[in-house]
């Protein structure tokens, strides 16, 4: 009598194929989220009253969490986005000599996520 051995087959991946199963587990289990982190926003306006009106605006410095600079126009308002949740201070630079800001300049100012803050400056000008 003969007595043979079965041995079952078994499956065996290749290295390619263990590399892409340890692939789809890291980036299944990493835990990071893909959602860009929330954002808040400054709308600033500057009203300018008087005569001789500062003819090429005004610098607006941003310090914060998030520091921005850019100029903005006599009459005018600008929003200033995208910006990382907490307390600011907005500043108006380069005012001609006839002019002067009404008020805090700095001015504070806090940014809560998903919300818009306001700022306005009032300038006069002689």
């Amino acid at each position: 009598m003969s007595f043979r051995t079965m041995i079952a087959p078994t499956w065996c991946p290749s290295g390619t194929a263990w590399a892409a199963i340890v692939t789809v587990l890291l980036i299944g289990c990493s835990g990071s989220s893909t959602a860009p982190p929330a954002r808040g926003s400054i709308r600033t306006t500057v009203t300018t009253t008087g005569a001789n009106i500062d003819p090429d605006g005004y610098e607006l410095d941003l310090f914060g969490p998030s520091n921005r600079s850019l100029t903005i126009t006599a009459n005018n308002e600008v929003l200033l986005a995208d910006l990382t949740g907490g307390q600011y201070q907005p500043q108006l630079k380069d005012v001609a000599a006839n002019c002067a800001v009404d008020g805090a300049n700095p001015m504070d100012a806090t940014v809560v996520v998903g919300d818009t803050a306001s700022v306005d400056f009032g300038v006069t000008c002689q």
